[in-house]
């Protein structure tokens, strides 16, 4: 369970975001909006083939948006979906911000999930 940080954290919501969309679509007027950066270490994960971060973006200002990215370096990713590809003039309204507030994370409680168990608990499964 992640909460708000008192001091600086690897993990983060909101802010500017740090990763840079080299490939893709063209898309517009409006950027996406980072949601939230996680640091891997922060969670005792290793999995250095992963990248050391996760960070999710999604098209707030994109009415009905659908996006699918993958990472494509450590800090770039490359949109493979973005439906539709122009954003609200007031969507979702007007003077909507182009970055959402940050604020650093931490953790506040673990939880340890087996596989099977995580499956189960969700709609998601590879």
């Amino acid at each position: 369970m992640l909460g708000r940080s008192p001091s600086q954290s690897l993990s983060y919501f909101g802010g500017p975001g740090s990763d840079a969309v080299i490939e893709g679509p063209r898309y517009g007027p409006r950027r996406l909006h980072h949601i939230l950066t996680l640091n891997h270490g922060q969670f005792g994960i290793q999995a250095v083939h992963f990248g050391f971060k996760v960070s999710l973006y999604y098209g707030l200002c994109f009415e009905g948006c659908e996006l699918e990215w993958q990472r494509t370096a450590t800090a770039a990713i490359r949109i493979t979906k973005l439906d539709p590809r122009k954003s609200g003039k007031e969507y979702p309204y007007f003077g909507y911000p182009d970055v959402l507030p940050y604020f650093p994370l931490e953790t506040l409680r673990m939880l340890s999930q087996t596989w099977v168990g995580s499956q189960q608990q969700s709609e998601f499964t590879s």
